[in-house]
């Protein structure tokens, strides 16, 4: 059976690892250059 609830933590991690790192790289590549 799907869990969930693992899921949701797993995305939510890497929601906040995206707008930890990945978004602020994508500032600097297209604004800051």
């Amino acid at each position: 059976m799907f869990d969930f609830d693992l899921a949701l933590e797993f995305a939510l991690h890497l929601w906040r690892l995206y707008l930890d790192g990945g978004l602020d790289a994508v500032i600097r590549g297209g604004f800051g250059s």
